[in-house]
């Protein structure tokens, strides 16, 4: 389990097959109103105060699961105080339904379920098309990898990097899809060769491999 704290309000939460299978878990059969997934989110929660001191004041969070390779990513979002306005969370600014989980929780040692909005992970290949990115060198590379991840982490559902041709091909994901928030900001540091299932396998088939999983992930913890 991997604990990432954004800022003041917002965590990010890496879980593994075996975290999901030590909380007897899988992406699917996470769902709110099931007392298992209530005992791991709050465990969760627990974990993060100790580790990175996550403490949310408000007593309500935002609470989104994406899917991963073998595991899944949950952002803990804290509401904005009572009284006070809430920025758009980043997933909603263009008005894209995403495939995420998603759920408004209420901390402490009973918390109450509350209605849910859901769409199946299936749908992710929809929205998330494969997206092939060329750096020309390897400035490029880590710094737009590395500030990809600290502003729209959240935007991208996987990501691997490959040498190829003397050049670095990251092969993203976004959620927001490729005209979306994350594919515009990368273009300022590397060319869009290719989109789609066939440009992806052809760069995972004859490239090096430098990371094959979570490439910005791994860039921005060496690199930010």
């Amino acid at each position: 389990m991997c604990f990432l704290l954004l800022d003041h309000r917002r965590l990010r939460v890496e879980l593994s097959g075996d975290d999901l299978r030590r909380y007897r878990l899988t992406y699917d059969e996470i769902d709110y109103h099931s007392a298992q997934t209530q005992a791991a989110l709050l465990d969760i929660l627990r974990l993060a105060r100790r580790e990175v001191g996550f403490v949310p004041s408000s007593g309500k969070l935002f609470v989104e699961v994406y899917p991963s390779s073998d595991g899944c990513v949950i952002y803990f979002e804290e509401s904005a105080p009572a009284g006070g306005l809430s920025a758009p969370h980043p997933d909603e600014e263009d008005g894209r339904d995403l495939p995420v989980w998603r759920e408004i929780v209420t901390t402490g040692d009973n918390p109450q379920p509350v209605p849910k909005r859901v769409q199946p992970a299936a749908l992710a290949s929809s929205v998330c098309p494969r997206l092939v990115f060329t750096f020309d060198d390897c400035d490029d590379m880590l710094e737009g990898c590395a500030r990809l991840f600290s502003l729209y982490c959240h935007r991208v559902r996987k990501s691997s990097l490959y040498y190829l041709g003397g050049r670095y091909h990251l092969i993203l994901s976004p959620l927001d899809g490729r005209r979306g928030l994350s594919a515009t900001f990368l273009s300022e540091y590397a060319d869009l060769t290719g989109r789609g299932d066939l440009a992806a396998s052809f760069i995972e088939e004859h490239g090096r491999p430098i990371a094959e999983e979570n490439a910005i992930d791994r860039i921005a913890y060496y690199f930010l």
